[in-house]
């Protein structure tokens, strides 16, 4: 079986993308039966709307919570000379063959966990910064 590699810029669902629009259908769904229920006309109206919408709100304080904990706010901080930010970095593969991050300044960089760690042309890492949760981003000695 070979691997089949789509070439006319065509994209399909992933079962978890597929997953999720059924969540938020089903949620949509329930949001206008219990809201009809409740609240009469509005409910019916704004329930669909307002069960999505909680979805997606859950979602985005998740992620805030995960951001606290583990990935870092911002996800990628500021590069060593402190003049490139998140929008800054690109995606380089260097000689190893390993996809690291290179800032304006061109520095490379990986994200291992809750370490930001400056990356040379072997793949080997250099301290840099460690997330810290409730503190933020501190040099890693």
């Amino acid at each position: 079986m070979g691997h089949h590699m789509k070439t006319d810029g065509q994209r399909g669902l992933t079962l978890i993308e597929i997953l999720f629009v059924f969540l938020a259908l089903s949620l949509g769904v329930t949001g206008v039966i219990l809201g009809g229920k409740w609240f009469g006309i509005v409910g019916y109206v704004l329930g669909g709307p307002a069960a999505i919408g909680g979805l997606f709100a859950g979602m985005q304080i998740l992620g805030l919570i995960e951001n606290l904990f583990w990935g870092g706010i911002p996800r990628l901080p500021h590069c060593r000379s402190g003049k490139c930010r998140a929008r800054d970095y690109e995606p380089v593969r260097i000689g190893t063959g390993e996809w690291v991050r290179m800032c304006r300044c061109g520095d490379r960089y990986a994200k291992r966990g809750r370490r930001f760690v400056e990356v040379d042309e072997t793949g080997t890492a250099h301290p840099y910064l460690k997330w810290v949760p409730f503190v933020g981003w501190r040099i890693e000695k």
